[in-house]
Formats: C-alpha cells, structure tokens, sequence
C-alpha cells in the first residue's frame, strides 16, 4: 500500500524481517514496475565481532574470552554487545591475561531474553522498580508521566541517569527518552507479575490523564491500552472509542479498523452503544472505503442485534445502512424496499434522526427514477425533520439537493431559491 501510494516519488521503503518458521524468505507482494532488492544478513564474522570488544576492554580481548564471545553470540552483534556489558557492567572482567581460566561467573545465559533479564536483575531494586515502570509505558515514555507512577519522584533523575550509564535507555528530547532496543524493554515489562503489571498500568492510566487533563486528544490509545491491561474494561472501551471515531475522522480507515475491532472485543455481548457504534463503523470506515460487501455484514449484525436488544430505533440504523450498501452495488430495488422498512422502524421508535436520513435516501431513489413529485414530497419531509430537530447542517445539504431535483424537473426559480436558503445556512454556520 505504502509503495502504491508513493509510486513515481524518489524514495526507498527500507523493510527488516525473519525467516518464516519454515525457513522460507518472506516476500512482500509489489505491484509491477516496482523494484525490489533483498539483502540477506549474514553472521558478523569472527574478527568484526571482536572489534565490537575493544572499546569495552580499551584494546583486545583474552583469547579464551573471545572464544566464548564468538560461539556464544553466534555472529549476533546485539547478543555480543549484550555479553559484553554483561561481563563488564559490575567488573567482572579484571585481567588482560590471555591465559585467564573461564568460570561460571563468565557463562552468559543460553538466549537474549535470560541474559537481559540476567542484567536488570543485577541493578538496585529501587532503580529496577523505575526501569519496569518506564517499561510499562512503552518502547519510548516521558519523564514526566513516569514521576508521576513513582512512589518518590525524587529519585528519578538518578535512576534515568543510571540507566544512561548501562545503556539501557538514551535522550530524545528533554522529556522523552527511548529504551535502547525493543527486546530489553520487553525483558523488563515481562520480569514482574500479572498482578503488579495491572497495578502499573493503572498508575500509567491515572499519570497520563492527570498529565494532560482536559488535553487528551494524542493519549486516547495509549489511556486505552494501559485501562485494559489494567482490567478496567469500561475505560479502556471509553478510549478505544473515542480513538476509533477520532482515526475515522481524519480518514485513517486502517488504525480506525483496529480500534473499532478492539472496541467490540471487549464488547462481546450487544449493548445500545455497541449496535450505534457497529453502525458507524460500517458507515464512517467500510463504506467510505468502498468495501460494500463488509459494511453490507456489519449492517446485518446491527439489524439483529437491535432486534435482540428489542431496540426498535437501532433497528432502523441497520435498515438504513442496508439501504444504502444495496444502493451501492446497484441493487436500487433492494435498497427502497430497506429504506421502508427503516421508514417504518424509525417512525414506530421516534427516530428523528434516522427518519430523516432515510426519507432523504427514498427522495433520492425516486428522483433517479424520474419519479419527481414523489421525490419532492420525501424531500420536503426529510427538511421538516432537519428543522425540527435542528440539524442545520443536513438541512443545508438537503436544501440543495432539493434545488437540483427542481433543475432536473425545469422548476428553476424554485431551484434558485432553495440554493440561496442552502448559502445562507451554510454562511451562518461557516460564521458561527
């Protein structure tokens, strides 16, 4: 999609992967015309391993050390490097002698996960105590928030400092600091309990919406990651939500996806919001993306569960819907016989929203059919709806779809006069 989007652009898309568990390369399905280079990574030979040791050791290293570096690491410079400080970080490794007897104090453990661990478990406790809950923030936090889950925020510019020295994190900006990779972030959040890692989450949760108070626009998913790990469920459905609606706004339809899917997960029983949000899901994402056939599923699952929850005016949001996914692959007569339906629910529920839209949709069918009188009345009745209920904006939009039904049918001082009404609606809304 990325090179898609950028085709004819001077760029390269730089992609890191495995191999599959099976052995196999991974390939990534390009259009044609787009040009593709694989560079295989190879073992980091024994001499470049071992140049990574000399500004650990100011200068070589005993042969029998090297050894064991080499077969240890397996030509990985991470898991090398990682050996490394764990040998030097609390003086280990104290003679130049090539001759020096390797013991069990230099056997590093047998994968990266165990020798990060290995190296966390050696700091103080209280620092460790601040390494996890920076880890619980993610890959990259902010200082501020991490005071403020820390039962002494005094403490913490020693430990950000001591963290510095072992290399466990680095500055980014005066705030934000980055762990130093992804796998020892991940050592750290995984060393404490389900328990404890609850408790941290909500301390995150708490921090972030202290932090940022009535401003938490860019922490909508973060506050609902840390809410549902830390088992509040409802929060985390509160954000998920917001985030959702917040991506379908600015057309992120991909991230928009994701969220709203999390939403319903941890919705797993209909309730009177999920049915509503179902609906824009498939209104604002699947049918804004042209999957008609998806929305056209989702809308079906709002048709039966509001009828499982007895919620005739849900009801009428899936009839709507359907109505308009059938009128998108040009299925108009299966279309009119939804928005009846709809019509029908939504009158019978005091469905103003809903009877507006849906009459608007019936006057549209019928004015493609030339069917113009008919057309004209659903019109004027939708844009007594808007008006009644106050939406001003639909009206506006009504209004002019209402002057072009008067054009087609040769009413041209009509039209005129509806457009002047849609202008002015939208100059007072534009001004307010």
């Amino acid at each position: 999609m990325i090179a898609r989007a950028c085709r004819g652009l001077p760029i390269a898309i730089i992609c890191t992967t495995r191999r599959k568990d099976d052995g196999t390369p991974v390939r990534i399905p390009l259009d044609p015309g787009i040009s593709e280079k694989v560079i295989e990574l190879k073992p980091l030979p024994r001499e470049q391993l071992l140049a990574l040791a000399v500004p650990f050791f100011g200068g070589p290293m005993p042969d029998m050390l090297a050894t064991l570096l080499c077969e240890t690491a397996g030509g990985n410079p991470f898991f090398a490097q990682e050996i490394l400080a764990y040998w030097l970080e609390d003086g280990r490794y104290g003679s130049s002698s090539s001759s020096i007897s390797i013991s069990n104090t230099f056997m590093p453990p047998k994968n990266v996960n165990s020798l990060l661990i290995s190296r966390l478990d050696r700091l103080d406790a209280k620092v460790k105590q601040t390494i996890v809950a920076a880890a619980v923030l993610g890959r990259e936090f902010d200082l501020r928030v991490l005071a403020l889950m820390l039962p002494d925020a005094s403490v913490l510019e020693e430990h950000v400092r001591i963290g510095e020295a072992q290399c466990i994190w680095s500055q980014m900006t005066e705030r934000r600091f980055q762990f130093s990779n992804a796998l020892l972030r991940n050592a750290a959040y995984e060393m404490q309990s389900r328990a404890r890692l609850q408790e941290l989450h909500r301390l995150a949760a708490e921090a972030i919406e202290s932090l940022y108070g009535d401003d938490l626009e860019d922490q909508l998913v973060a506050l609902g990651r840390h809410w549902r790990r830390a088992g509040k469920v409802d929060h985390a459905r509160r954000y998920f939500l917001a985030g959702a609606r917040k991506a379908a706004a600015r057309y992120a339809h991909e991230e928009a996806t994701r969220l709203y899917r999390v939403y319903f997960k941890l919705s797993p029983e209909p309730t009177p919001e999920s049915v509503v949000v179902r609906y824009e899901f498939a209104r604002d994402v699947l049918e804004a993306r042209g999957r008609y056939q998806e929305a056209r599923q989702e809308h079906i699952r709002v048709l039966t569960d509001a009828q499982k929850l007895g919620d005739r005016a849900s009801e009428s949001l899936g009839f709507l819907g359907l109505g308009r996914t059938h009128w998108a692959m040009q299925q108009p007569d299966d279309a009119r016989t939804y928005w009846e339906e709809g019509l029908r629910a939504a009158r019978e529920a005091g469905n103003l929203p809903a009877e507006g839209l849906t009459l608007a949709s019936l006057g549209m069918a019928y004015a493609v059919q030339g069917r113009y009188d008919a057309a004209r009345t659903l019109y004027s009745r939708a844009i007594a709806v808007e008006r009644q209920i106050g939406n001003r904006r639909e009206e506006a939009r009504l209004l002019a779809e209402f002057a072009k039904l008067h054009r087609l049918s040769g009413h041209l001082g009509e039209a005129e006069a509806l457009q002047e009404q849609a202008a002015a609606i939208e100059r007072e809304l534009g001004a307010s």
